[in-house]
C-alpha cells in the first residue's frame, strides 16, 4: 500500500526509493560550483522536503536532516566564510569587432564569497521553514536532536556576528520565525530557549562593538526581531530573560554606530539604532512582577547624564547626547503615566525627578544642548 498522499499503484517501498534518489540529487546539485545552479538545488531540495514531510517515516526524517539537509547547511557556511572576498575577474563571453566582451556582474555578487553568500542565505531560509513546518515531526524522529538545534545555533551566531548583511539578516530571520512559531509551545524546551537567547546575544554583542563592523540593516533587523519576540512572546520571557533583553538595548543605545555605517546624523539627533532600540523599551508594556519595573525604569533612568554635556566633561564613550535624552524622558513620561503600576510610583518619583532636575540644569552649565 501506498503511504498517505503518494500516488496510487506506487508501494511505500518504491516511493522511499524515489525520494531518496530525487532528495540526493538535490543534494549533489545544491554544491554545484556554478551559482545559479547550486541556488536552484538549494531552493528545490528545502521546498521537496518542507512538501513531502507529512510522508516522510522516522528513518526518513533521519537520513534527511543528518545527511542531507544538515550536513549541507553547514558546509555552505563554512566554504562562505572561508571562500575568497576578492573581486573576481569578469568571464570573457568571446569577442565582437575585435574587441572582448565581458559579463556583466552585479556589484553584490562580485566575488566567491558574495556568492556563497547568497547561497547560505537560501539554506538558511529553507532551514526556517523545515524548522517552522515540521519541527515536532523532527524531535519525534531524532532522539538527540538537542545535538542539531546546538548546531544549528552556532551556524545561526557566527552568520550573525559575521558582519555580512544578507546572511545576517537571514540568520535573524530563521531565528525569530521558529521561535515566534513554536516558543510558546512544548515544541522548544528551555534548554533549546536558553541556547536561542544566547545565539542572539552573541549576535547583539557583535553589532554593538566599539569596532563593529555590522551593516546597519542587519542590525536594525537584528533589533526588528528582538521586539517580535518580546511583543509576541511576553508570556515565555521570565526576569532573568528579560533582564537579558534591558542590557541588549541598552548597548545599542550606547553604541549605535559603526565603521560601516555612512550616515552624517549627528548633535542632538537620534541615530536610526538608538531610534529603533528606544522603540522596543517603549512597546515593553507586560512585566511579570514590580521588580521587572523597576529594573525597566532604572535602565532608561540611567541615560539621562547630563554632566555628559558639560563644559570640560570627559569625552563620551557612548553616543548617549542631549537628543537622547529628551527621547528618553518622554519615554519614562510615558511609562510613569501609563503601564507603570500606580503602586510603584510614588517610590520611583524622587530618583525621576532628580535626574530630571539635573537634566533641566543643563540650560545653565551646557547652553549648547
Amino acid at each position: 500500500s501506498a503511504p498517505a498522499g503518494a500516488s496510487p499503484g506506487v508501494d511505500s517501498s518504491k516511493y522511499a526509493e524515489l525520494l531518496e534518489v530525487l532528495f540526493n540529487a538535490l543534494q549533489e546539485l545544491s554544491m554545484d560550483a556554478r551559482p545559479e545552479v547550486r541556488n536552484s538545488g538549494v531552493r528545490t531540495l528545502f521546498t521537496v522536503v518542507v512538501s513531502q514531510g507529512g510522508r516522510l517515516s522516522p528513518e526518513q526524517w533521519r537520513h534527511v536532516w543528518w545527511t542531507m539537509c544538515f550536513p549541507l547547511l553547514r558546509t555552505v557556511h563554512h566554504t562562505s566564510t572561508t571562500s575568497n572576498r576578492e573581486e573576481a575577474q569578469a568571464e570573457v563571453l568571446g569577442k565582437l569587432r575585435g574587441e572582448s566582451v565581458k559579463m556583466l556582474v552585479h556589484h553584490s555578487r562580485n566575488s566567491e564569497q558574495k556568492q556563497w553568500d547568497e547561497t547560505l542565505v537560501l539554506a538558511l531560509s529553507g532551514m526556517g521553514r523545515l524548522l517552522r513546518a515540521h519541527l515536532r515531526a523532527l524531535q519525534a524522529a531524532l532522539p538527540a536532536f538537542d545535538e542539531g538545534w546546538e548546531e544549528l545555533m552556532v551556524v545561526v551566531e557566527s552568520s550573525m556576528a559575521g558582519g555580512r548583511h544578507e546572511t545576517a539578516t537571514a540568520a535573524v530571520t530563521l531565528l525569530t520565525a521558529v521561535l515566534t512559531a513554536h516558543a510558546a509551545t512544548d515544541a522548544i524546551s528551555t534548554v533549546m530557549w536558553k541556547r536561542a537567547l544566547q545565539a542572539l546575544s552573541v549576535g547583539v554583542e557583535a553589532a554593538t562593538h566599539p569596532d563593529c563592523n555590522v551593516s546597519i540593516q542587519a542590525r536594525l533587523e537584528l533589533l526588528a526581531g528582538i521586539a517580535t519576540l518580546v511583543g509576541g512572546l511576553p508570556e515565555v520571557f521570565d526576569a532573568a530573560d528579560m533582564r537579558v533583553v534591558f542590557g541588549w538595548l541598552t548597548s545599542f543605545v550606547c553604541n549605535p554606530w559603526s565603521a560601516a555605517d555612512t550616515s552624517a546624523v549627528w548633535g542632538d539627533q537620534l541615530l536610526p539604532v538608538q531610534k529603533a532600540a528606544l522603540g522596543v523599551f517603549g512597546s515593553i508594556t507586560q512585566l511579570k512582577s514590580d521588580e521587572l519595573w523597576g529594573e525597566l525604569m532604572d535602565s532608561l533612568t540611567a541615560f539621562l547624564r547630563p554632566q555628559q554635556l558639560q563644559q570640560g566633561a570627559p569625552a563620551r564613550q557612548t553616543f548617549v547626547t542631549s537628543g537622547t535624552m529628551a527621547a528618553v524622558a518622554r519615554m519614562l513620561a510615558a511609562h510613569y503615566s501609563g503601564p507603570l503600576p500606580s503602586r510603584m510610583r510614588a517610590g520611583l518619583l524622587p530618583g525621576l525627578v532628580r535626574q530630571l532636575g539635573a537634566c533641566m540644569g543643563t540650560r545653565h552649565t551646557a547652553p549648547g544642548d
